[in-house]
């Protein structure tokens, strides 16, 4: 499976070293593509579960999405070239210059995530994280328990639930 990355203005072909026919860059590798398709599955699966009440599949749902969101975190540190997290995340200064010239794009010169990008993913890859790992805690009339609830003194488990409405919300 490959994602394929291809310019189409051949100044910015030759200004990256590029000849100006299209050239194709493996980007994403298999793990990382197929980890972005089944987030995205499986967090419509919790919305879904949840609004229909079917706490099971929610908590079904939830755990599969904290086990991916824990392979990608490792996967961002022994994963392919492209997939790490040292390849992809810039200095907060870098990504704070990209975007003052949102305004103004530019062709990209890099394959894969641009300086914003790479801490966009950090912020979503925390959001699923907090969402999940909450939801292992969840403390409410409407659903069963979550596993380490009984673990949790009372008013630390009612704290991780308004968290996790938090994050959802």
């Amino acid at each position: 499976m490959r994602h394929e990355f291809r310019e189409a203005n051949n100044a910015a072909c030759h200004a990256v070293g590029m000849s100006g026919s299209d050239r194709k860059v493996l980007v994403w590798d298999g793990p990382t593509r197929l980890f972005h398709w089944v987030v995205v599955t499986l967090v419509v699966a919790a919305y879904v579960t949840w609004r229909l009440n079917w706490m099971d599949w929610h908590a079904k749902a939830g755990y599969a999405l904290l086990t991916l969101v824990i392979f990608r975190i490792l996967w961002g540190f022994f994963g392919s070239e492209t997939t790490r997290f040292s390849r992809f995340l810039a200095s907060p200064r870098a990504a704070a210059r990209h975007l003052a010239h949102a305004l103004h794009p530019e062709p990209d010169r890099q394959a894969g995530h641009n300086p914003a990008g790479g801490w966009m993913v950090l912020l979503l890859l925390f959001l699923l994280f907090a969402e999940t790992l909450t939801g292992v805690y969840v403390a409410n009339d409407v659903a069963d328990e979550g596993p380490f609830t009984e673990l949790t003194p009372a008013p630390i488990a009612n704290a991780i639930t308004a968290l996790h409405w938090i994050f959802w919300d």
